[in-house]
């Protein structure tokens, strides 16, 4: 009867709103942290039309708030997610690009009403597969939500689903318990919304804020090391490489299809951070394919050596106060020739799957404190800058 009722009610689902824009949000903040958010329910983003007003856009200015760093969000979602495929499908997924993962699953179970013992067998199996491939991150589950707080599902039949959702709740919050790098969440009780929108932004706020409080202490203790976390064979630089080689190749880029949208965030850069040059670069093979903000006729230099080469291998953004003063670049062509490149900051662009594809830096021929130059603000102008890469290929 269960699957009767929800199969009905699929049809009113197909008419609410859902995000549909790229599935992540951005807090602004230097050393910003990853997280992924994965399941169904609430990482669907049921009510609105934006992820910036679904759980990651409130997720990300949650966390960059409590820790006082940027966050990146991500989500990976789908109404019919189910617990027994989450370790499978999270095992396809890049998981060593994220710091932190947020599972969101459950709502599915209580409306078939699942057996307790299955769910407790499928839940063991993804926090123990989660302690090797996602070992020394933190994993917040989520707690299933109250089922009449969802207005579709506000009847007797809800009721009996709400009862069962208790029952699976208390036996994740057990093994959680137990579990080496689990934090279980239970949410909130929301309130059940007044029109037919299936869910608010302060519903999503609510959640993330309970999200975001499960994640701050591991991500409070983090330690960002200044070598890059995201690539995923650290010992094997030539598979790495040609997965890098890949992501850029699927661009479909030639020296000239950069687009207008570059050159304004490139006027954008250079006027902002006071520079005398700003530079999106493409990283291809052996060389870097440029767009720069001024008049010239460079259009690709070599990469072996260069300072963008160098910042794609770190975490997040890199800046070198006086090129003539640091051993890896005081003999790059660039420093002791034209355009005589003394103070450089660059921050990394990335693939929708994680590959470094070049950066977005600013250059001066006069060196500069390494604190006179907002990595806050070239991040978001980078982050910009990357949407738009990845949105004309």
């Amino acid at each position: 009867m269960m699957r009767v009722w929800r199969a009905g009610i699929k049809v009113t689902l197909a008419r609410i709103p859902r995000p549909f824009d790229e599935p992540r949000s951005s807090a602004p903040g230097p050393n910003s942290d990853r997280v992924l958010i994965f399941g169904a329910g609430l990482a669907v983003g049921w009510g609105v039309t934006t992820y910036d007003l679904a759980l990651p856009g409130f997720l990300a200015r949650s966390l960059s708030s409590m820790t006082g760093r940027g966050a990146d969000v991500e989500v990976v979602a789908h109404p019919d997610l189910l617990l027994e495929d989450a370790l499978p499908r999270l095992n396809t997924l890049r998981l060593w690009r994220y710091d932190a993962l947020v599972i969101v699953l459950g709502v599915n179970a209580a409306l078939h009403l699942n057996s307790l013992r299955g769910w407790q067998r499928d839940m063991t199996t993804l926090l123990s597969g989660l302690e090797e491939s996602f070992a020394g991150k933190p994993v917040v589950i989520a707690g299933i939500q109250r089922i009449r707080s969802i207005p579709v599902y506000d009847s007797v039949l809800g009721g009996i689903a709400d009862r069962h959702a208790t029952r699976l709740n208390r036996i994740t919050a057990q093994l959680c318990a137990t579990a080496r790098n689990a934090t279980f969440a239970p949410m909130p009780d929301f309130e059940t919304p007044d029109d037919d929108r299936h869910r608010s932004p302060e519903t999503y706020a609510e959640a993330a804020r309970v999200m975001a409080t499960a994640l701050m202490p591991a991500l409070a203790v983090a330690t960002h090391q200044p070598g890059d976390p995201y690539r995923p064979f650290p010992h094997d630089e030539e598979r790495a490489e040609a997965e890098r080689q890949a992501a850029v190749d699927a661009l479909d880029l030639t020296d000239a299809e950069f687009g207008k949208a570059i050159d304004r965030i490139l006027a954008v850069a250079q006027l902002s951070l006071q520079a005398k040059v700003a530079v999106l670069t493409v990283l291809d093979h052996d060389r870097q394919l440029l767009r720069v903000s001024t008049r010239t006729s460079l259009t690709e230099v070599p990469r072996v050596g260069s300072f963008c080469d160098a910042t794609i291998r770190r975490r997040g953004g890199m800046v070198v106060p006086d090129a003539l003063q640091d051993e890896r670049f005081r003999d790059n062509p660039l420093v002791v020739g034209d355009p005589h490149i003394r103070f450089y900051a660059g921050f990394p662009l990335e693939s929708s799957t994680g590959e470094r594809l070049g950066t977005l830096c600013v250059f001066d021929t006069e060196p500069r404190p390494a604190d006179d130059v907002d990595m806050v603000g070239l991040r978001d102008l980078a982050l910009l800058a990357q949407r738009e890469l990845r949105t004309s290929s």
